[in-house]
């Protein structure tokens, strides 16, 4: 009896589940809703002027960076290997002014990464050419390199350089494929020296270190290999030191694949 009442209640149940996946299936689609209205225009940003386009007369394929000193913008172009000046007096009308370009000797911008202006030069940090590269841009209309401070591991530490901040006469290059802080005294243009470096993934935390700035003393790498951020003591330059990591993919830091 007891196995009679089993049986029977199975068959209401598989009946019930029957009966609801007819009645699911037959429900009628749910109507397409009309698109909202178009987002707002922010009041106060629109578009005044551009300038685009890989190769002549430009030069501004693969553009990652730039940089404006009074009427003139700077810009690295990490596949066109170059770096262009726009004169931009009227926004409205950007006009290319002169381009420098070319990965390997002699100005070596394979890759042209970040671009950083000091002192009437302009320093280039090119992540093909492992390098730091700095022109003299006391004439927007002819740029011309002077000095050039490049290599993979050691002694200069620039394998993959992306990213370039000078301040008090020293450039502070992040390098990606070095997993490197490298410091580089720029005093002498001309004559760009190597002073020292940091380095590593995990502590501290600079597997691709992809952007730098530097303020009061202390630098602030976004490392996308270890989704952090990290800050260094440079109060010596030639001894630079890791205090401290935010990281973090997601909740609370956000930081995946940090990049600037």
């Amino acid at each position: 009896m007891e196995k009679d009442t089993k049986i029977i209640l199975g068959l209401i149940i598989v009946g019930i589940i029957a009966v609801a996946v007819i009645w699911i299936a037959n429900l009628p689609e749910e109507e397409e809703k009309p698109p909202g209205p178009p987002p707002k225009e922010v009041k106060g940003i629109k578009l005044v002027g551009s300038v685009h386009g890989a190769g002549a007369p430009n030069y501004l394929g693969g553009a990652s960076s730039v940089q404006v000193a009074g009427k003139y913008a700077y810009v690295a172009s990490f596949v066109d290997s170059a770096l262009s000046v726009f004169d931009i007096s009227d926004p409205s009308n950007p006009t290319i002014v002169s381009v420098v370009s070319g990965a390997g000797a002699p100005n070596y911008l394979g890759g042209a990464s970040s671009v950083y202006l000091y002192k009437n030069y302009a320093y280039v940090a090119s992540y093909l050419d492992d390098a730091l590269s700095i022109f003299d841009i006391s004439d927007p209309r002819n740029p011309k390199i002077v000095g050039v401070i490049s290599g993979a591991g050691a002694p200069n530490y620039l394998d993959g350089a992306d990213s370039v901040y000078v301040a008090e006469d020293y450039a502070y290059v992040a390098a990606f494929d070095d997993k490197a802080l490298s410091i580089i005294d720029v005093s002498d243009p001309r004559n760009p020296k190597y002073v020292g470096s940091i380095a590593g993934k995990a502590s501290p935390y600079l597997d691709g270190a992809s952007a730098v700035c530097v303020s009061e003393g202390y630098g602030y790498i976004a490392t996308a290999g270890d989704d952090a951020l990290s800050v260094m003591d440079l109060h010596d330059p030639t001894n630079p030191k890791h205090i401290a990591t935010a990281r973090g993919a997601g909740y609370p830091n956000f930081l995946d694949g940090a990049t600037g």
